[in-house]
């Protein structure tokens, strides 16, 4: 790891609950315990004599804490843009002007949500007692974009729906596919499996994608965190971020800390969700983490935005173990991770996972068989 980009992460007791102390001493005590480093991997190196680092890194990280950061994506402008657009929308609209983005249909579907209907905590086997997420969001679930606002929805202009439309392409078609060929050779498997075979298909445009954008916003109940604690149900998720934001990942080590993901204008968090675990048997880790956002001072006086990118495989790809050396035989996962008993189809896993992440909502997971 280059030390200039090494992430400091922080550990502390989970046993004192952040959301129970004051927002300010929660994040002093907080910083009190650091130590290691989250593994930096440089996207500069792929088709150089250092690819073969590159490689080994890529596996080690989601073997370990599930999580690396991506120097070298070559998107960072792409992302300030949106951000840009997206911080009109969430900070400068008054809120009956952002329900008219809502699909009425709660999360899932795309479009605007409202505080109040999100709680991700309640797709894990975690913490489901959570509140809902203090959070706002807009989301597409398709490269058009169509759900999000423009002028033939009632909106000023389509800046922000160009913007994503266009930074969904590159995440979809560009990041995304080299990702996936690092991965298939981390697994010593052909550089073209997931494209040919895999269930991402040609171009990588048959492939599923989730753009989400996200504002933070402060906590107003006990026990409320921005994003309470869960695993994702994608492959990979990329992740941009205005400022530090509070996020932490759980500590492999140790099931009682977590760790926290420093933040760094340049670099992207990317963490294997339950789709990479599932393919791999466990050998890669869907880490479990969560958002305790900033502290109550930048949440005050400041926005923080994420934008997310949720890649995983076409709707009918069947999450079975991969046809890799590297990949165990015999599943092992970490012991809150929900296995499916049948064979699933990725839509089906998804649809399974986020519709319980709504208030009120509890789904059965269903065979693809």
């Amino acid at each position: 790891c280059n030390c200039e980009y090494g992430s400091r992460y922080v550990v502390f007791e989970a046993s004192s609950p952040v959301a129970k102390l004051p927002h300010a001493t929660a994040r002093c005590c907080i910083n009190q315990h650091m130590s290691g480093t989250i593994q930096v991997v440089d996207l500069q190196w792929v088709g150089t004599t250092r690819e073969s680092e590159l490689l080994q890194a890529w596996d080690e990280a989601f073997k370990t804490s599930g999580f690396l950061l991506l120097k070298g994506h070559g998107m960072q402008s792409l992302f300030e843009d949106m951000e840009r657009e997206v911080r009109d929308f969430f900070c400068c609209q008054p809120h009956d002007e952002k329900m008219k983005f809502s699909l009425g249909r709660g999360y899932g579907f795309g479009g605007y949500v409202q505080q109040g209907i999100l709680a991700v905590a309640r797709g894990s086997e975690i913490h489901k007692a959570r509140p809902p997420d203090a959070v706002e969001t807009l989301e597409s679930l398709t490269q058009g974009c169509t759900v999000l606002p423009g002028v033939d929805n009632g909106y000023a202009s389509n800046a922000l729906r160009d913007q994503a439309s266009h930074l969904y392409a590159q995440l979809q078609e560009v990041l995304v596919k080299t990702c996936m060929e690092l991965s298939a050779k981390s697994l010593q498997m052909s550089t073209d499996f997931f494209e040919s075979a895999g269930g991402w298909g040609k171009n990588y445009r048959e492939s599923f994608g989730r753009l989400r954008f996200t504002r933070y916003l402060p906590s107003i109940q006990d026990e409320q965190l921005q994003y309470g604690e869960h695993t994702d149900t994608s492959m990979f998720t990329f992740i941009w971020r205005s400022q530090r934001n509070g996020l932490q990942c759980r500590d492999p080590s140790d099931y009682s800390k977590w760790i926290e993901v420093d933040w760094d204008p340049d670099l992207l968090v990317v963490n294997a969700g339950d789709t990479a675990s599932l393919l791999t048997n466990g050998r890669w880790r869907s880490n479990v983490h969560r958002v305790i956002g900033p502290n109550a001072d930048a949440l005050r006086h400041s926005s923080p935005i994420t934008i997310a990118y949720f890649a995983q495989p076409s709707d009918d790809t069947l999450l079975r173990r991969l046809p890799s050396p590297s990949v165990p035989q015999c599943a092992r996962y970490d012991s809150d991770f929900v296995v499916p008993s049948e064979d699933v189809t990725a839509k089906g896993y998804r649809q399974w996972k986020v519709g319980n992440m709504k208030m009120g909502r509890k789904r059965k997971l269903e065979s693809a068989l």
